[in-house]
């Protein structure tokens, strides 16, 4: 990949294949999510006094492609934009003081985390000042959704007949959630698909009540993320003109990833704190605070050497959270 990357950079492009240049930035893609979501995990478990070890994981970083049809014949396909499927992301953990409460609080908020990342790696590694690029993911789906006004339904077998009533999603997405619920999982979906720039996307999350683990969904089937470039179209030439044109320092690049990340995360687990805290959950909303709050300052830690913009944008949503830093809630 640093071969590669120094012969973009030189304009030296004899010997350049297209699997140098396009894998290679696929493949970087993806080892930076794992790498970034390493280095957060490392982060968090020291503030949730908690022990974990990674397990062997994997995940995909990939161009995604749709057929084209003449007369309902395919005859050939075209670039839509890009996937990333994290199929596996798993570990060993343990509260250090055997809490389990605090252990499934971790779970969840390091799942949402997980989740958030699956978008926001490839939007700051493929967006350029002249074309960003917009990634969802099944986190971002359900926030587009809460921030349309939909309802987010938390579905188990109570409420199961009640939530698939209301809710008008795919054929595919409502038997998903059916089987899901029917197994003892939790489901958090919402109401229907929203607008992601000129297409209907849609994201759900099954979770295990007891360990906290879960798959974070978008319509399709996949865990993970799916990228789009504003306007359409272009998505690998603009991550190419990205790798080679964009001056700000890789190490930088790496600091905007995890402090927007921990950023978006951070405020997620605060808005859950406070819907739990209006459920009575006490315990639990008073965890994901203190989680949420641990999120929002590690993201501060990330921020020397970046443009004086962005530590403005930063410093702005963090004291928007800044009255939370207490939780005391009990």
């Amino acid at each position: 990949m640093e071969s590669t990357r120094q012969k973009l950079e030189a304009e030296d492009f004899a010997g350049l294949t297209k699997q140098q240049v396009v894998g290679d930035l696929l493949y970087s893609t993806i080892l930076s999510y794992f790498a970034l979501n390493d280095m957060q995990d490392k982060i968090s478990e020291k503030q949730a006094h908690s022990v974990g070890y990674r397990a062997p994981s994997y995940g995909l970083f990939k161009t995604s492609l749709s057929p084209v049809y003449f007369y309902g014949i395919p005859r050939n396909v075209k670039a839509t934009g890009l996937a990333m499927d994290v199929d596996r992301f798993a570990g060993t953990r343990v509260d250090k003081d055997g809490n389990v409460e605090r252990r499934l609080a971790f779970n969840r908020a390091r799942g949402a985390r997980l989740s958030a990342m699956e978008h926001l790696v490839p939007e700051q590694m493929y967006s350029t000042d002249d074309a960003p690029a917009h990634g969802i993911s099944a986190v971002k789906a359900i926030q587009l959704a809460a921030a349309e006004g939909q309802k987010i339904w938390t579905i188990t077998q109570a409420n199961l007949d009640q939530a698939l009533a209301s809710i008008e999603l795919s054929d595919e997405v409502e038997t998903d959630i059916r089987n899901s619920v029917y197994a003892g999982k939790e489901v958090t979906a919402h109401e229907r698909a929203v607008n992601f720039f000129g297409s209907e996307s849609s994201g759900y999350i099954v979770l295990d009540p007891y360990s906290g683990a879960g798959a974070y969904l978008i319509e399709g089937g996949e865990n993970g993320g799916y990228l789009k470039q504003a306007g359409g179209g272009g998505v690998i030439a603009a991550a190419i003109t990205a790798l080679v044109f964009n001056g700000l320092p890789a190490a930088a690049a790496a600091a905007v990833t995890a402090s927007l990340a921990l950023l978006m995360v951070g405020a997620m687990l605060l808005l859950t704190a406070y819907v739990k805290l209006q459920q009575g959950e006490v315990i639990a909303a008073e965890i994901l605070c203190n989680a949420g709050v641990v999120f929002l300052t590690a993201a501060l830690t990330f921020l020397p050497g970046v443009t004086s913009k962005l530590v403005q944008l930063f410093i702005s949503l963090f004291g928007g959270a800044a009255a939370y830093k207490g939780c005391s809630l009990s």
